[in-house]
């Protein structure tokens, strides 16, 4: 609550008042004059009448201790020494806020502020103080010391709830009192550390404040009894409930507009005014009535933005220049103000005026306006006094308010952070969840397809999109074919092949390993406008895929939904190039298993045809030996030396395979004219088809051909063509010999033309045996009607001497007749 001191007195008033200080030091305590009078009154009057523990201080302007009495040790549990120069934060921290505000306030203003509420049962860790068995409230009143420099008394007081009212009734005459003397008492000086208890001050307060009051008073001429009216006393009475009960809703409540409506409506009835206003500042030119309380007969304003021009010319402005004052107007139709002014009185039928500033620091909040409409009106000091007192408390009620929602503004986005960093780490529980599966998979399984068809679900449905597909690039073919697909609610894509040069802007990104996302600006005409995340699936060599999220066209994808994406992608690739490793070593192990066994066949089968001709060797030798006549002993000598020459030729012919499996087979490149060569070649195989009735035709060109090539390789490519022929031709049989010239059809000229050699027999071999018929040591079954045998290395000798000599061989069969054709690139001699 808000007392007025000197603003109160005239200035005549306070020189009778001085005039008269040396009476009134007659009428006081001896210590009085030495300035401890008033403070240790105070103390013990409310100790001896309430029984509670109090306590009371005084603090200079910068709210430091100068002077504290020993209860005030008992409360802060310091010792007393201690209180000398000791920040009033420092001593009462629990309070510091209020009491700071509260002493700030009587430094500004040089009036009272008494029996406002601090927080309830509150004593120092170290205190003497017993802990209260029963609810009490802690109340601080200050008052303003003048002399010997400005200084501000506190007086903290603990009540019970049942002596609240008594409290109010010591403080109104204690108030009073203070009044009256202030321009005396208050100024005398100050100087011990301690407050020293004086027997005769606590009796004469405790006895009977009021009797000080009157003692005091007759004591200056112009505050005689005579002029202490009931009347005067019931106002003063009824200003002091109304500032009261303003002080408790403020105590009792947070709600800003409760106390604005209680207000507005007791000051109004108070002063029997027509219309009393809060209006709150929006700007430097307008104001919102956000209070009113009005008679029937006038219009109200309630919630209307109003431009009070009169305030922003005499008092917004001076509030701006941090010079607040009030605005007393009696009569404003008398006033010579401008049409905008006029307008404005007009408009709400205002003649007398009284206008108050709400704020606090150097911030205006706002107006308190008393308006008289029915007739002019003389504000008198206790009115506006009442109204300076009454913006005070709301001022302190609008700093609590707005440090309230501030708090519960700074609790709100707390817990906003707080529900979306939770909802964050929920949503990064799950992609790393998912993660997981998906990981655990690659680790666990070796399958391709299932990872990646898990991918994109576990994937899809984390990140609740419409769908997700996976799919896989053949860079060769420049075409990427959807393999993996998991959809919710679109078309599904599955299967789909797309070339890179159809949507060459989205795969060239792709293809350089960059993520993108986009809406489509042309509908799809399957899935229509969508957003789309597309990922590229790379390994350390190259893109062997992508992913695609597909939701609706206003999703838009995080940087968590891309990260997530990104590292399934690398999970897949992962999968990818593990299974394809997977696959190309089971290759390989079956590769080499196929080649053991090859390895092993050809040992078998080499070992059995070297053994063979030794055991028949063997054999002659010992028929030879034991042959009785010349006939026999010529036909074992025919015996040995066949077999002898099938040895030699076995061996001969497994030593060219290795030689020409090795690269190691040295190609010789001579002239050979054609139609001179070929006769030689095929003359043991006239006379061999001749004594077994079969028929050697020979269809080579007129024109004799001088080609360049290896003259032995392309012997004995065509003596093992015409000896398979004449082997596997039954008699009467045919057995052609076709040479034909292929000239290059190339635009190159560098490429040589082909020679072809054809030999066909009259043979059928079946069309599975076809393709192993150039394996070694392979012998197809029951086709040898001479049963000559032989190596099983003819025709891969012939396979790898083609090759040498860059061709191509090549085997049919069909209606009765079987061709072996070999192909080889030629150089004719004349050419240079």
């Amino acid at each position: 609550m808000v007392r007025s001191h000197s603003q109160r007195m005239g200035s005549s008033r306070v020189a009778k008042s001085q005039a008269c200080a040396s009476d009134l030091e007659d009428g006081l305590p001896d210590d009085a004059v030495q300035g401890d009078w008033w403070e240790r009154g105070l103390e013990t009057h409310f100790a001896n009448t309430l029984q509670l523990v109090t306590c009371c201080l005084r603090v200079d302007e910068q709210l430091r201790c100068v002077q504290a009495s020993t209860a005030a040790a008992a409360i802060t549990g310091l010792p007393i020494e201690s209180h000398l120069n000791a920040a009033l934060r420092d001593l009462f921290p629990h309070w510091s806020s209020t009491l700071e505000y509260c002493c700030q306030q009587v430094l500004k203003t040089k009036e009272s502020v008494v029996n406002i509420a601090l927080a309830d049962e509150f004593v120092a860790e170290n205190s003497t103080v017993e802990p209260p068995t029963d609810r009490r409230t802690w109340c601080v009143s200050c008052f303003f010391v003048a002399a010997p420099c400005p200084a501000v008394t506190v007086l903290l007081v603990e009540t019970k709830p049942d002596q609240q009212a008594t409290l109010d009734s010591h403080l109104k005459q204690i108030d009073r009192t203070r009044s009256i003397t202030s321009g005396l008492v208050c100024n005398l000086p100050c100087n011990e550390m301690e407050f020293r208890d004086v027997a005769s001050a606590e009796a004469e307060l405790s006895d009977d404040l009021a009797d000080d009051l009157v003692a005091t008073a007759h004591l200056s001429p112009d505050l005689s009894p005579d002029l202490i009216t009931l009347e005067t006393l019931q106002q003063q009475f009824e200003r002091e409930r109304i500032i009261n009960k303003i002080a408790m809703r403020i105590l009792q409540s947070l709600e800003l507009q409760e106390i604005l409506d209680t207000t507005v409506t007791e000051l109004r009835q108070f002063l029997h005014a027509d219309r009393v206003i809060i209006s709150q500042r929006s700007d430097e030119d307008q104001y919102t009535v956000v209070a009113e309380s009005v008679s029937d007969e006038w219009p109200n304003c309630l919630g209307s933005l109003i431009r009070d021009p009169w305030l922003q010319s005499h008092l917004c402005l001076e509030c701006l220049e941090h010079q607040p004052t009030k605005l007393i107007i009696d009569d404003l139709q008398s006033l010579p103000v401008s049409d905008e002014v006029r307008t404005w009185v007009n408009s709400l039928q205002v003649k007398s005026r009284l206008a108050i500033p709400i704020g606090f620091g150097e911030q205006l909040w706002g107006i308190l306006s008393v308006h008289h409409c029915s007739a002019i009106h003389q504000w008198e000091p206790f009115e506006i006094e009442l109204s300076e007192k009454l913006a005070t408390q709301l001022a302190i009620a609008i700093q609590q308010s707005e440090l309230h929602q501030q708090i519960q503004r700074l609790n709100d986005e707390l817990e906003n952070q707080v529900a979306t960093r939770t909802a964050e780490l929920q949503v990064a529980f799950e992609f790393e969840a998912t993660l997981k599966r998906i990981t655990d998979r690659v680790r666990d399984s070796l399958d391709e397809d299932q990872i990646l068809q898990a991918a994109v679900r576990e994937l899809a449905l984390v990140l609740r999109i419409s769908g997700c597909n996976a799919s896989l690039y053949d860079l060769e073919q420049g075409t990427s074919t959807t393999c993996y697909e998991y959809t919710n609610s679109i078309s599904p894509y599955q299967g789909r092949v797309s070339k890179f040069s159809a949507a060459a802007e989205l795969y060239d990104q792709l293809l350089r390993g960059q993520y993108f996302q986009f809406c489509s600006l042309v509908p799809n005409p399957e899935r229509g406008v969508v957003s789309m995340l597309a990922c590229p699936i790379l390994d350390d060599q190259e893109v062997i895929g992508d992913l695609w999220l597909i939701h609706h066209k206003s999703y838009a994808f995080t940087d968590q939904d891309i990260r997530l994406a990104q590292q399934v992608a690398n999970q897949c690739a992962i999968a990818i190039r593990q299974a394809r490793l997977y696959e190309k070593s089971q290759a390989q192990v079956k590769e080499l298993e196929r080649l053991n066994q090859l390895k092993d066949d050809f040992l078998s089968t080499v070992s059995h045809e070297l053994r063979t001709p030794l055991s028949n060797i063997k054999m002659a030798i010992h028929m030879l030996r034991t042959a009785p006549t010349d006939e026999k002993r010529e036909r074992y000598m025919s015996i040995l030396e066949a077999e002898c020459n099938r040895e030699t030729e076995l061996i001969n012919d497994l030593l060219d395979l290795q030689k020409l499996e090795n690269d190691s087979y040295c190609v010789t490149m001579e002239p050979i004219q054609l139609l001179d060569w070929l006769p030689n070649v095929i003359a043991p195989f006239s006379s061999r088809a001749q004594n077994r009735q079969q028929s050697l035709i020979v269809e080579a060109p007129e024109v004799d051909l001088v080609l360049m090539s290896d003259q032995r390789c392309l012997e004995r490519i065509l003596a093992e063509l015409l000896n398979n022929a004449c082997k596997y031709t039954p008699p009467n049989g045919t057995i052609v010999l076709r040479i034909l010239q292929q000239p290059s059809m190339a635009i190159d000229e560098s490429i040589r033309p082909v020679i072809s050699f054809i030999v066909s027999n009259q043979a059928n071999i079946p069309t599975t045996e076809i393709p192993r018929i150039f394996e070694k040591f392979y012998r197809i079954p029951k086709t040898d009607p001479w049963q000559q045998g032989g190596t099983g290395l003819g025709l891969a000798l012939v396979k790898k001497l083609v090759e040498t000599l860059q061709g191509t061989i090549s085997a049919s069969s069909q209606d009765g007749w079987t061709a072996l054709r070999v192909d080889v690139p030629m150089l004719l001699a004349f050419e240079p």
